[in-house]
Order: C-alpha cells, then sequence, then structure tokens
C-alpha cells in the first residue's frame, strides 16, 4: 500500500507540473503587423547636383524589398535599402509622380505596401552673379568697374623691363622711380 500511495503522489506531481508550465498548451504564432510605408515626402531634387533620399517602413516581417516606378532619369532605388539615389538629368526638370512598393519576407504570402510620393526636380543653379561678368578695358563685374582704364592701378605692365637676374618688374608707367621689389 506505502507503494501505492508513493506512485500515487509522484504522478500528481508529475501531472501538476507538467500542467503548470505550459508544456502541453499549444499556442498560434502571433501574426505580424500591417506593413506600412512610413516616408510620406521626398525632398526636392537639382538637375546636376547628387541626390540621396531614404524610403522607410514598419511593421510586416523584415527585411524588405523595395522598388519604385517613375522616378525621374537618373534616379535608382536600392532594392534592398530603400535609398534612392543619382543625379537627375537635364530632361528630369518637373514634378514626377513616384509609386513606391515595399514587400516585406512574410511566409508564406509576404506582405506588399504602396505609396504615391511627388518629386520635383528644378533646373540646375546658373552662376547669376558672375552672369554679367565682361573682361578686357574697363572690364565691370554686373555693371561696376572696380578699376577704371584711366587709374594707375589698371596699367598694362605686360611689356614692363624685368630684372634679367629673376624676371622681376623693375618699373612700369607711371610708377616711374618707385621700387617694386625689394
Amino acid at each position: 500500500m506505502r507503494r501505492c500511495v508513493l506512485c500515487l503522489v509522484f504522478g500528481l506531481a508529475s501531472l501538476v507540473i507538467g500542467c503548470g508550465s505550459g508544456a502541453m498548451l499549444k499556442t498560434s504564432p502571433t501574426a505580424p503587423s500591417q506593413l506600412v510605408i512610413t516616408t510620406t515626402a521626398l525632398p526636392g531634387a537639382t538637375i546636376g547636383m547628387a541626390y540621396s533620399a531614404s524610403i522607410t517602413a514598419s511593421g510586416g516581417t523584415p527585411p524588405y524589398k523595395y522598388s519604385a516606378t517613375g522616378l525621374p532619369t537618373g534616379l535608382v532605388i536600392s532594392s534592398s535599402s530603400g535609398a534612392i539615389t543619382g543625379t537627375p538629368a537635364q530632361n528630369s526638370v518637373g514634378t514626377s509622380s513616384v509609386k513606391v512598393t515595399v514587400t516585406d519576407s512574410g511566409k508564406p504570402t509576404p506582405q506588399s505596401a504602396t505609396a504615391s510620393l511627388s518629386l520635383i526636380v528644378s533646373p540646375a543653379q546658373t552662376a547669376s552673379l558672375c552672369s554679367a561678368m565682361s573682361t578686357g578695358d574697363s572690364a565691370s563685374l554686373n555693371g561696376f568697374v572696380p578699376f577704371p582704364s584711366d587709374v594707375a592701378w589698371n596699367t598694362d605692365i605686360s611689356s614692363a623691363p624685368l630684372d634679367p637676374n629673376n624676371n622681376a618688374i623693375t618699373s612700369a608707367a607711371g610708377f616711374a622711380g618707385l621700387h617694386l621689389h625689394h
């Protein structure tokens, strides 16, 4: 009898411990959250200038794969990182409607998310500061003449005499008697 009681105690203990540990419970895997593209806008680009932007996503099952249609000529998207890089081509000026698709690695059926984003490409900037620059006599910068031709500083020294020892200018018209180099 003692043996039966002992077996009964061990049996009950095993049953209680086994049930309490959850060893016999089956749980369903948690479904991944909804895949969402979190990028809401793309920064503007300029013709001839390097461009870089990132598409970001959350939810689903990483890693993600990225693709895009409607990118301006010269720009590409990395399928593994979502980085949009490149240099917009001359024919890309204007607003492009870029459709971005992100696909996760969920099994057996991956999730996909899409977003339509606008990308404004501006023309190359011109050097407007120097656009009205002239050269030669009475050269000017946007109409300002810093050294009019009648000022001594604007003297042609191309034919001034040179020191035979070091090719330094020894004198120039308008500077007679002055030592230009010591």
